[in-house]
Order: structure tokens, then sequence, then C-alpha cells
């Protein structure tokens, strides 16, 4: 078993809840477009993450096929008392 493989082998063993799917398909390309001489340092990398507990609520798969609306909410905006200079008027930001 080559290096590279032994590191996916490994990818493939780090909990969903640590590492989606989508995560884990990410983390496999960059394996094997690695250079055989940064490989232990692109593991660290990734390692070191899981290590220190670097996680998110569970990451959700990813739906390529959704589509979000997002509708602006003026109640939310910060407006400013600079007005704005030069080209065309004042107003708040």
């Amino acid at each position: 078993m080559s290096q590279k493989e032994f590191y996916i082998a490994r990818i493939d063993k780090i909990a969903r809840e640590s590492f989606n799917a989508e995560q884990k398909a990410v983390v496999k390309k960059i394996i094997e477009a690695t250079d055989e001489k940064d490989l232990d340092a692109v593991w660290g990398l990734v390692s070191q993450r899981i290590k220190i507990g670097f996680t998110f609520d569970e990451a959700p798969e990813v739906n390529h096929q959704a589509v979000s609306v997002v509708k602006e909410n003026e109640s939310l905006f910060v407006h400013s008392p600079i007005e704005k200079t030069g080209g065309g008027g004042g107003g708040s930001y």
C-alpha cells in the first residue's frame, strides 16, 4: 500500500460528524494531487483539524439541486449618520 493509499484509507474512517462525504472527496483529491514529499504535511493539516475538535454541528451534505431565495429585510439595515460624498446626492448607507 502506498503512502497516498494509506492516507486515503484513513480518511474513509473519519466520522461523518467530522467530515461529510463531500469534504472527504475533496481531501482525497488533495492527497492524490500532492507530491509524495509533501504528503505528511498535508496529512498533518487534516489530522490537526480533527484532533483539535474543530467541528461544527454535523456537516450537512450539499444539495446542488436546491435554490436559495434571499429577501432584503430593511429593518436590519444599519444607517450611518455620515452622508455620502460625491456622485449624486446625500443619503445614508
